[in-house]
């Protein structure tokens, strides 16, 4: 396989259940969620469940079933439920992803505008947001101020507009924007055609992700169905292009470099340009570096003649990241202005509540106090772990829904045991030290500049304690931590072992996503 081989009429009468069922949450979603109608909610997600548990068994009957197969048949009415139960505006901060995708949508379509202009009703739902509310209250919320026709007055808000670089990481969701901007769709409609795309497009690139991936299927497709990663999936957030192009990359990058099918053809640089193109302007490019994997990881372990020819590599993607991330700095010094989204901001009443100040304040701060610097890095994660562990597994919403702590360490567990499975026909290859050992170096390099990040840009000097990161930041990058325990050791009666490990995965998801469903209620 050098490249990709999109073959429609192969899955054209899955695409059109899916169709359909897309078809149906749209359709009904107002009647369902609007009305807070329990009855017609619940025969829907039965509906849904049944259609999961009739996927499940028709993998015991073919039991050589591909993987990835699996994965669509499952994921999807999955992600339809998780979205049913947890409405628009129920995940973190998604109000302000629909405001951005707004701002970049009139962006495209012309809007001369400084600020960000919104239809009223949209407008309303923003201001209104209400996350503190339990799910039944929020499902009338949900009613009262969406369900109405859409209002065509247009409001300038006294929100700045969304920076245009962001258009990459909200491309699924601007286009379900433009999709029910054309078909003058009511607001409620509108968010849940608006997560629609967006989850499509994760589902595309994570089902190919697990299609490509050369070794350690069984990996990638355990955290594909962790309950926060299968949350942020469905979601109209920017994590879910940048989880699903962060999975697809890894998944091409290895492939590139142990597949011997694998090639970079036109098309295939063409998509890793893509990638990059989402990578390197989300999040200020911290991201970016799962790009050096197919350039750095070898299939022999390093000679010093092997890391000169890579250093070119490394010396273009610095140059890369450190002018794009020069250029934000550079523009956000030449304006010079207090941000109208002050607000908004946890810490209103800081000095420092524009973006650029509180970089230059607080990295002035930590340059003259080093100690003070890696004080609060340590100390924050030996604080924080448990809460790190549990924002990674389980902690649902506004991180006010949390779903069984037992169920997390069996999480941990099975992406362990993932490691070291392999599944059929699976390619044969040394991972060598030298590869785990760049992985892991990765792995702790983001990490590091997630957190560092979150404290020179959210959390005023003098805390013993970083604001504002939660495990889901690191669902991208987890997979190289657990590359480090690839081995090469056959385990006995390793295909058998690979059956039942998916049913226990799929059963958990299944656990997992009742006792969402006894929340809710």
């Amino acid at each position: 396989m050098e490249s990709f081989n999109f073959n429609i009429k192969k899955y054209r009468n899955y695409f059109f259940i899916v169709l359909f069922l897309c078809f149906i949450s749209l359709t009904q979603s107002e009647l369902i969620i609007g009305n807070n109608n329990s009855k017609k909610l619940f025969i829907i997600i039965f509906g849904l469940l049944t259609i999961f548990l009739f996927a499940c068994y028709r993998f015991y009957e073919k039991k050589e079933e591909r993987i990835e197969k699996v994965y669509l048949k499952t994921a999807l009415p999955l992600m339809l439920i998780f979205s049913l139960l947890l409405p628009p505006g129920f995940i973190p901060d998604e109000w302000a992803h629909f405001r951005a995708i707004a701002s970049l949508s009139d962006q495209i379509m012309g809007d001369r505008n400084e600020n960000v202009s919104l239809n009223y009703n949209e407008y309303r739902w923003i201001k209104d947001n209400s996350n503190n509310m339990n799910l039944s209250n929020y499902r009338g919320y949900t009613y009262e101020k969406m369900s109405e026709s859409r209002n065509t007055d247009i409001v300038v808000t006294e929100w700045e507009k969304e920076d245009f670089k962001k258009v990459f990481s909200y491309f699924p969701g601007i286009v379900g924007y433009l999709f029910t901007y054309s078909f003058n769709m009511n607001l409620i409609i509108s968010l849940y055609t608006i997560r629609l795309f967006c989850m499509l497009f994760y589902l595309i690139l994570t089902y190919y992700a697990l299609k490509i991936i050369p070794f350690n299927s069984f990996m990638l497709f355990t955290l594909l169905y962790v309950p926060v990663v299968v949350q942020q999936g469905m979601s109209m957030s920017y994590d879910s292009t940048l989880n699903a192009v962060s999975f697809f990359t890894i998944s091409m990058g290895l492939a590139l470099v142990f597949e011997p099918k694998f090639k970079w053809t036109i098309q295939n640089k063409i998509i890793y340009l893509l990638l990059a193109l989402v990578l390197f302007t989300a999040k200020n490019g911290i991201y970016s570096f799962l790009l050096l994997l197919p350039f750095i990881l070898t299939k022999d372990e390093l000679t010093w003649s092997v890391i000169k020819k890579k250093i070119p590599y490394l010396i273009v993607y610095a140059a890369i990241l450190l002018a794009l991330n020069s250029s934000y700095v550079l523009i956000s010094a030449l304006n010079q202005k207090q941000s109208k989204n002050a607000a908004f901001s946890i810490y209103p009443e800081l000095p420092y509540n524009s973006s650029f100040s509180n970089y230059k304040y607080s990295l002035s701060y930590f340059i003259k106090n080093p100690f003070k610097f890696f004080y609060v890095l340590s100390r924050d994660l030996f604080v924080h772990f448990g809460y790190y562990y549990r924002t990674f597994f389980s902690s649902l919403s506004w991180l006010t829904i949390n779903l069984s702590n037992a169920l997390n360490y069996l999480w941990f567990l099975l992406l362990l045991i993932a490691a070291f499975l392999k599944k059929k026909n699976e390619i044969v290859c040394k991972f060598v030290m030298s590869n785990k050992i760049i992985c892991f170096c990765f792995f702790a390099m983001i990490s590091f500049l997630i957190r560092l990040s979150m404290l020179i840009s959210w959390t005023p000097l003098g805390f013993n304690k970083i604001v504002g990161v939660q495990g889901r930041y690191y669902f991208p990058i987890i997979m190289l931590l657990i590359l480090c325990f690839k081995t090469k050791k056959e385990i006995k009666y390793q295909y058998f072992l690979n059956q039942i490990f998916i049913y226990i995965v799929l059963m958990l998801s299944f656990i997992e996503t009742l006792d969402l469903f006894r929340i809710s209620f």
